[in-house]
């Protein structure tokens, strides 16, 4: 085997688009056939002149054609080759990504597996292992040692080889052959090696633009990825920002977020946005605390700092906010803003119904203890009152008509009705009793209020009443309507207890319009009797009168007041369907308007009962049992009177027994309910065993444990509640006994 080496030439062209060598193959290969044609009997020197003419000329027009893919290239070279030397069969092989040899472009057949044209111990293989620069071989000999001049006897055992690097990107190269066989007749093999360099290094340059065409293409094409994913990225992200911007804004929650350094508010949702107006940029005590100069002293900030149990976790806590009165339930936590400042997100949930609930329950529990201890006290208290009704009455009936002391004793049988009439009013508040509506003149209820009242006056107020006689009749309890007026009355004097004042009272009759009771509901338009009481006290601020009414709320000191005074007030006026309002400026006083809805037909009521009568009186036998010793005194005091034979028992065991010794010595039973032992509804059981016909009174100052038609059930003909008065006693006992 024999070669010469010459060297490779490195030329560059370009290649801007596919497609231009089929057009190059056929021009091409016409102007060829010419040039060969008149070549063919050139001597040597002729050939390598019709050589160089012929690189010219495909030179040039090869530079100018647009070559975009190694397929390109390859065709175009070797139609190049095979037109400019005159071989039949040219073929090029490139590297592939593993190394081998792979054919990029052939003409005449050649190709990788087929090699019935060269020597059976010849391959591409081998070609591809050896060839490092340009060599003529003689595929026909069986040893390198032939003289290359012998090789060129036989055309057809005669082959080029011309190795080619195309550099696609710095540092990265890759390896390819071109390989000619079959050469013209007057082919000269150092000439043909020569300009086969010499085409093989504008192929080079070829190749490599074309591989930085690739390259850049493909660069291209991944930047235009890179570019779509960046803005689909951008675009989810944007998607994503816009979610969560609508969650935050469809609460009703408070979210802001505030940079736990300077206190500057970072953002803001939209509800609260919606209080606080436009706060970003301002501090968060600025926004949330008006009137601020710093950080509030309830802002846990600090706490969320340098608190490591809080490390990473969420800070829940309750605050009251003043600024719109309502209370919220805060969640605190720290996370890294955007420009990497440590912030603070809170979110607060407005739980003042909540609050509300709570102070309704614990409302409730109070009143349910309420109810306990009124139930507990009503019976002995009912006993007590019962004894001052009772005796003062005897003693009243002794007493000259129109004596000082007959009247004074009037006096406390009008305060003992009004206790027992407090008595139901608390059974009743705390749900344990009834009370009892008739038609009534509160003109009469106001002047009686106001004669208690002055008795405990300090001499430094002044009563100024203003109350018209003609203000018509409500529907209502006189129990109620007292409490009304004594709870206003008593708040008036407390807010001037300390200082000079006037107390004045107004009762006349209103006729309110549409207008007038609006944000009231269920109060009607119609004609109100309105009472007013109005006081020259210290008066309220607005969020203490916003407050006023609710259950427990004093602003008295510990021990002058429970907070029940005017929630009672306002329940019993809201019962009534009618409304209060109040009028108050801190200084200057305090008015309370009370409308109570008036009776069309207006009815003379009289406070007072019926005149007394003679009391009806009898001579049957009578069975009284109680526990109190001065219940049994006056029941027996004032029935004896009467002229009834009576047999008293402190005892309902004691007077079971009485009554069993002689059942028929007995005309009427009358039985307190509460007795140890037995009570007065068992009691009654085992009489009525022993006879049916027995007429039995049952009286009780309270009882939880049997009720009016339970009474009724058993057989008991009248049940009574203390405290009873001597009237009432007698008229009863004598129609239990008339069978009426």
């Amino acid at each position: 085997m024999s070669y010469r080496c010459t060297g490779c030439h490195r030329l560059r062209c370009s290649a801007k688009q596919a497609g231009g060598y089929e057009a190059f193959a056929i021009s091409g290969q016409i102007m060829a056939d010419t040039i060969q044609t008149t070549a063919k009997s050139a001597s040597r020197q002729d050939r390598i002149a019709h050589l160089v003419q012929m690189l010219n000329y495909y030179s040039n027009t090869f530079a100018r054609i647009p070559l975009t893919t190694l397929s390109d290239v390859g065709k175009t070279a070797v139609m190049l080759i095979s037109s400019i030397l005159g071989y039949k069969k040219v073929a090029i092989f490139w590297a592939n990504d593993g190394g081998q040899p792979e054919l990029l472009a052939c003409i005449g057949g050649m190709a990788a597996g087929d090699m019935g044209w060269t020597a059976q111990n010849f391959s591409i293989e081998q070609l591809w292992n050896q060839i490092r620069s340009p060599q003529c071989l003689d595929m026909a000999a069986p040893d390198q040692q032939m003289n290359a001049a012998a090789a060129m006897v036989d055309r057809e055992n005669i082959l080029l080889a011309v190795p080619i690097v195309g550099t696609s990107e710095p540092g990265e190269k890759r390896a390819g052959i071109i390989v000619a066989a079959q050469p013209p007749d007057d082919f000269a093999a150092d000439a043909d090696l020569t300009i086969l360099e010499i085409i093989t290094g504008l192929i080079s340059a070829a190749i490599a633009n074309c591989l930085s065409h690739m390259s850049l293409k493909s660069a291209n094409r991944k930047l235009k990825e890179r570019e779509n994913d960046l803005k689909n990225a951008l675009l989810r992200l944007a998607d994503a920002h816009k979610r969560m911007l609508t969650i935050l804004d469809s609460t009703e929650n408070f979210v802001y977020v505030v940079d736990i350094e300077t206190y500057e508010v970072l953002y803001v949702n939209r509800s609260c946005q919606e209080l606080y107006g436009a706060v970003t940029r301002s501090t968060c005590w600025q926004v949330l605390q008006k009137g601020m100069s710093g950080p509030c002293d309830f802002c846990p900030n600090e706490k969320l700092i340098h608190d490591e149990a809080l490390a990473g976790k969420t800070y829940v806590w309750e605050h009251f906010d003043a600024f719109n009165d309502r209370w919220y339930l805060k969640h605190d936590r720290l996370l890294q803003w955007v420009d990497g400042s440590l912030a603070k997100i809170q979110i607060a949930i407005d739980i003042t119904e909540q609050k509300r609930l709570e102070d309704k329950l614990a409302q409730a529990h109070k009143m349910e203890a309420i109810g306990t201890l009124a139930g507990g006290i009503a019976h002995d208290f009912n006993n007590i009152l019962s004894a001052i009704i009772g005796f003062t009455e005897l003693a009243k009936v002794e007493l000259e008509e129109g004596s000082s002391a007959s009247a004074n004793l009037a006096k406390v049988l009008q305060a003992s009705h009004r206790a027992a009439g407090l008595v139901r009013q608390i059974l009743t508040f705390s749900r344990k009793g009834a009370h009892s509506r008739r038609a009534l003149q509160p003109y009469l209820l106001v002047k009686d209020s106001l004669d208690l009242i002055r008795a405990s006056l300090p001499t430094t107020i002044e009563i100024v009443e203003s109350i018209n006689p003609e203000s018509g009749t409500i529907w209502a309890d006189p129990t109620q309507i007292h409490q009304i007026i004594i709870n206003l009355c008593t708040n008036a004097l407390h807010a001037m207890e300390e200082e000079t004042g006037t107390l004045k009272v107004t009762l006349a009759r209103r006729e309110l319009t549409a207008e007038d009771v609006s944000g009231h509901p269920g109060v009607l338009p119609g004609p109100f009797i309105g009472l007013s009481v109005s006081d020259t006290g210290c008066g309220m601020d607005q969020q203490t009168q916003r407050r006023i009414f609710e259950p427990y709320f004093t602003t008295k000191e510990t021990g002058k007041g429970t907070g029940l005074g005017l929630s009672v007030v306002l329940g019993i006026v809201q019962d009534y369907e009618g409304m209060i309002t109040v009028e108050s400026e801190r200084g200057k006083g305090t008015t309370f308007h009370v409308y109570f809805p008036a009776i069309i037909a207006d009815v003379k009521t009289p406070v007072e009962a019926e005149d007394v009568k003679s009391l009806p009186g009898g001579t049957e036998r009578i069975l009284i049992v109680d526990d109190e010793i001065i219940i049994v005194a006056l029941h027996e005091a004032v029935l004896s009177s009467l002229g009834y034979a009576v047999t008293a028992r402190t005892g309902s065991q004691e007077a079971l027994a009485a009554f069993k010794a002689d059942p028929r010595s007995f005309d009427l039973l009358l039985t307190d309910q509460a007795m140890p032992a037995l009570s007065g509804a068992k009691l009654a059981e085992e009489v009525l065993r022993i006879r049916p016909d027995l007429p039995v009174i049952l009286c009780t100052g309270y009882s939880s444990t049997i009720s009016e038609e339970k009474a009724m059930e058993i057989g008991i003909k009248k049940y009574l509640r203390k405290p009873v008065d001597s009237k009432s006693l007698a008229r009863i006992v004598r129609s239990m006994l008339d069978g009426k």
